[in-house]
């Protein structure tokens, strides 16, 4: 019993220190400058100096995505950002659907976008990796924004991530030059599997932005990031990198350990929406490719996800002992939870229904154990119709 007492301790001590960093505290450089009564509903991201219009490359690989590209391409193609000083850059990885036709027809009348068929492999690389390490070859940026194909980012896209990345505000105002800038992405869909898709990408993001607030590094999003061409090369790129199955947290790692600073936001300036995952066996194979990169997080991220997993079966033994109890922290966990993913959503300037979020704990228990199983067996991690 002292056990269960000390861990539940814990487990709420972590999570509303979490919450009150998220609602009422924001990192001191962003206080400084942000507008009057904007503090607790989103990151201030600064605007771009008109004096400084720097050009940007966009790099997206696609593979299979004939239902998607056009969504992302004409994104793209709406952002406020000078057109003289875009170059998107698409890399289609062999893709045997009409992905390619697509893409073709649709830069017909666009300049600034640029089609490469990639065919071969560079450096041992694979997948997505190689993809994005050949685009890199071809950008004349001086910042690489990054995305992917099933992507649809806001006009404000550029402007937001770009305004952070030159005002070189590091979290906790230190002097630290800012090399890679993570916006916020959530799930777009109709159905309660969508929605809590989008719970999950909230909530981990919403960890990632609070250990930001403490000046800890956690992770990228490889679908809504942004890299200073400095910190790209000081790294050596993908090349030097290696292939990865989470190829966004290998370069976040790269360019960390190269001493650039970082910047994890939240803002609806910069809040991109994904497509979902329309079956629970894809969703499985996602968050199992997703493991790799949880296994190699900083301790501090793999103590908090240690005790989120360990939540349920703790609280399923406690039951046994003190079933009252153990229902009342139930509810707890479950109340500070949604105040936590509320609060996140509301600084992406998005809602959802309330019900969601009580469905969501039970969405989170389920797909946890089904996840140890899936891991556990002896089967290659599918990514894109390949298997690594």
């Amino acid at each position: 019993m002292i056990f269960l007492e000390i861990f539940f301790g814990i487990f709420f001590l972590v999570n509303i220190i979490f919450l009150l960093k998220i609602v009422f505290i924001q990192d001191s450089a962003i206080l400084k400058k942000s507008f009057v009564g904007t503090q607790t509903t989103a990151d201030y991201l600064p605007q771009v100096s008109p004096k400084i219009i720097s050009k940007i490359s966009i790099l997206v690989a696609a593979r299979n995505e004939e239902k998607n590209i056009l969504r992302c391409l004409k994104s793209l193609q709406n952002l406020d950002y000078p057109k003289e000083n875009l170059q998107i850059l698409i890399g289609n990885d062999a893709s045997d659907d009409n992905t390619k036709q697509i893409i073709e027809d649709f830069i017909k009348e666009n300049a600034y976008f640029e089609l490469f068929d990639i065919t071969q492999n560079i450096a041992d690389l694979k997948g997505k990796t190689n993809v994005l390490a050949q685009l890199a070859h071809h950008a004349t940026g001086e910042y690489f924004f990054f995305t992917d194909a099933d992507i649809f980012v806001p006009t404000t896209w550029i402007n937001g991530m770009l305004g952070s990345m030159q005002n070189n505000l590091q979290n906790n105002a230190e002097s630290k030059k800012t090399g890679i800038i993570t916006g916020f992405t959530l799930i777009e869909g109709e159905n309660i599997f969508h929605h809590l898709q989008s719970l999950d990408w909230s909530l981990a993001l919403g960890m990632v932005r609070a250990f930001g607030t403490f000046n800890l590094p956690v992770t990228a999003m490889g679908n809504n990031m942004a890299v200073s061409r400095e910190a790209y090369e000081a790294c050596g790129g993908y090349e030097k990198i290696g292939f990865s199955l989470v190829e966004d947290f290998a370069l976040f790692r790269a360019i960390i350990d190269k001493g650039f600073g970082f910047k994890n936001l939240i803002s609806k300036q910069i809040t991109a929406f994904s497509m979902p995952i329309l079956s629970f066996k894809k969703l499985l194979g996602q968050r199992k490719r997703w493991l790799f990169g949880v296994l190699q997080v900083p301790i501090y991220m793999f103590l908090l996800l240690s005790l989120q997993g360990l939540f349920f079966p703790v609280i399923a033994v406690f039951m046994l002992f003190a079933p009252q109890e153990a229902i009342f922290i139930l509810i707890s966990k479950i109340i500070i939870q949604a105040i936590f993913i509320y609060t996140i959503l509301k600084k992406a300037g998005n809602t959802i229904s309330a019900k969601y979020l009580i469905f969501y704990e039970f969405y989170v228990a389920f797909t946890s154990i089904l996840l140890i199983f899936y891991w556990i067996i002896p089967r290659k991690t599918e990514w894109k119709g390949r298997f690594y």
